[in-house]
């Protein structure tokens, strides 16, 4: 008998109280069909060595925004910057390429902002508008509770309105003479979600490529999505079945130890 694969490594995890680790693993099709002894003597035709690494089963996370997330890998990434300085030249560096591009109406899309990383100071509207001018624009907060945006995004909102009243359970925060700050909470950042919506299945599609294929990188092989419709993605029904990323044929993970 030939085994499709055979993988080796200093340790490998079962999760099998019976047999709680191994150093050898063979594998036909999908299924694992024996270890060390079980499989001695026996060839492959294919073989992986990862020498001194503990291999583990591939993790299986219960929840999931994986289309929410993959739409915010294609955007400017915040969480990396040390002091609102860095912040504006970011936005303006984003500012420069769309508009070399010829592009004068797409959004400044960010994700990541922490005001811990500045001194627990938000980004000035002010200069917000300095850099992008009538250009929207849409920063995430870190903790998907709150977005920073222009006086170009608030006025497509119509929070600029003196009749505007705040949506339930949001707010567009304001200062102390009634003007905008930038920043919008909780349900108030469905208004702009609702000018970005429904995102394109090409959108959809490299989003979810991109958000599954670091998924399994990191060793995550299954996972439950918490909900793609409404403001996930306004393509597709909440309720989706589970989408599962790109893996090996074991369904494992290796990691250093």
């Amino acid at each position: 008998m030939q085994l499709d694969l055979i993988v080796r490594a200093r340790e490998i995890l079962t999760l099998n109280p019976v047999r709680p680790s191994a150093t050898t693993v063979g594998v036909i099709g999908d299924r694992i069909v024996g270890f060390d002894e079980e499989i001695a003597g026996l060839d492959a035709a294919q073989t992986l060595d990862f020498g001194a690494a503990c291999i583990t089963p591939g993790l299986i996370d219960a929840h999931c925004h994986t289309a929410w997330w993959g739409l915010g890998l294609a955007a400017l990434d915040l969480s990396r910057l040390r002091g609102l300085d860095e912040l504006y030249a970011m936005i303006a560096a984003e500012v420069a390429r769309l508009e070399a591009l010829g592009d004068t109406t797409s959004w400044v899309h960010g994700t990541g902002f922490n005001q811990s990383h500045h001194g627990g100071s938000f980004p000035s509207i002010t200069r917000l508008d300095e850099l992008t001018g009538d250009r929207p624009l849409y920063l995430r907060h870190t903790s998907g509770h709150a977005s920073i945006t222009n006086t170009a995004t608030l006025r497509l909102v119509g929070a600029e309105d003196p009749a505007f009243a705040d949506p339930v359970g949001g707010v567009v925060v304001r200062d102390h003479a009634g003007a905008p700050t930038g920043l919008v909470e909780e349900a108030a950042q469905g208004l702009v979600q609702a000018l970005l919506l429904p995102y394109s299945t090409d959108q959809l599609v490299t989003a979810l490529e991109a958000a599954t294929s670091r998924y399994a990188a990191e060793g995550i092989t299954s996972f439950s999505e918490a909900g793609v419709g409404g403001g996930g993605s306004g393509t597709v029904p909440s309720k989706s079945p589970p989408i599962r990323p790109p893996r090996n044929r074991v369904g494992c993970t290796h990691a250093l130890s």
